[in-house]
């Protein structure tokens, strides 16, 4: 939904259908990445099994039909730090990023190679 606090940005919300109330589980000023002002205008997004994690993809450009090459950007929700994927990378180029099933790595495809980087807090995805 749109935030409250950027005009241009958006956060992440909860809806619950049964009572109607909403819940802000990402709020955009989250998700400005650092030297920006902007947040990231996010395609994409998944949450790792506990929570604590959310890849996000954004900058996406289509190979074939699909927007399937981007940018991928985590952020670690006990820190509240965000970091890029693969940020020495060209923009745009990062594919298939996933998480693990207990969150302490990611894996992602580069130049045609499987990529695989810790993602326990304090340690770097680059």
């Amino acid at each position: 939904e749109k935030a409250k606090d950027k005009p241009a940005g958006r956060d992440i919300v909860l809806h619950d259908p049964e009572t109607g109330e909403t819940e802000v589980l990402v709020p955009s000023r989250l998700l400005v990445p650092p030297g920006a002002s902007a947040p990231l205008k996010i395609a994409g997004h998944t949450w790792s099994g506990d929570g604590s994690l959310l890849l996000i993809f954004t900058n996406t450009k289509k190979v074939w039909r699909r927007n399937t090459r981007g940018d991928y950007w985590v952020l670690d929700l006990s820190s509240r730090e965000l970091r890029q994927l693969g940020a020495a990378a060209k923009p745009s180029t990062l594919m298939f990023a996933k998480i693990s099933p207990k969150g302490g790595r990611i894996a992602y495809v580069r130049e045609n190679n499987l990529t695989s980087r810790t993602c326990i807090a304090g340690n770097a995805l680059n």
